[in-house]
């Protein structure tokens, strides 16, 4: 009958699927309510964090052959970049799941056994030591870094990914081709205006995707407290 979401974007998603106005309700992402409380000033550890995903989705559709040799190339492809950035250091945080971790943790060590490797950790306190993170179609921890004020790179290998409403209003920046990640890692570390550009996009694409920012929990409670 009613259905509570995060905030304006997905509520104007349920209208266009004429879903009633008046039975949605934005009330915030309780999920996301200790990522708002713990905002940091801007790093200058010079860590660059690199949150690796599966090379696909999961959809057969996107499960192809270049779509795991695209993503290994974009692996080895950062790995290169940062290596010469000497004043900046590669972190490299799998997602959780074994058989995405496995291939990457291999792969890595093959390439540099010297880069570290982090399994498991506070992701908010992994999140604002990074001066930058960069991440592969749209990852769940493109939202969490958004939140944090991080500049972020997502690497693009699904088709869809470039569509994304994140996408499509500059909150990140968005990388589909290999020969692309250099300009675009240097352009987001030394260009400000382009940094400060993307950041400013960040932070209009978060107002409209949560409301009641760091409250979500309460509202929500308060919300199911009324009716009962």
């Amino acid at each position: 009958d009613m259905q509570i979401v995060w905030g304006n974007t997905t509520k104007e998603y349920a209208i266009s699927y004429n879903h009633k106005p008046e039975n949605i309700i934005s009330a915030g992402s309780p999920r996301h309510d200790k990522f708002f409380r713990s905002i940091t000033e801007p790093s200058n550890a010079g860590i660059i964090l690199l949150a690796t995903t599966s090379a696909s989705g999961g959809n057969a559709e996107f499960s192809t052959t270049q779509a795991f040799e695209k993503f290994d190339k974009y692996v080895v492809e950062v790995i290169k970049i940062v290596s010469k950035l000497k004043e900046k250091k590669l972190v490299i945080k799998p997602h959780p799941k074994s058989d995405f971790f496995n291939n990457v943790t291999e792969l890595v060590k093959k390439i540099d056994p010297t880069i570290e490797i982090i399994y498991e950790t506070n992701l908010i306190d992994l999140i604002n030591k990074c001066e930058l993170v960069i991440t592969f179609n749209n990852s769940t921890i493109v939202i969490e870094s958004l939140i944090l004020k991080k500049p972020t790179i997502s690497l693009q290998i699904e088709k869809w990914a470039e569509e994304d409403d994140i996408v499509q209003m500059r909150a990140i920046s968005s990388v589909s081709r290999l020969e692309d990640i250099d300009t675009e890692i240097k352009k987001m570390l030394y260009d400000d205006m382009y940094r400060q550009e993307i950041l400013l996009n960040a932070e209009k694409f978060i107002d409209n995707y949560f409301t009641n920012k760091s409250m979500a929990s309460k509202s929500i409670a308060k919300i199911i407290d009324n009716l009962s």
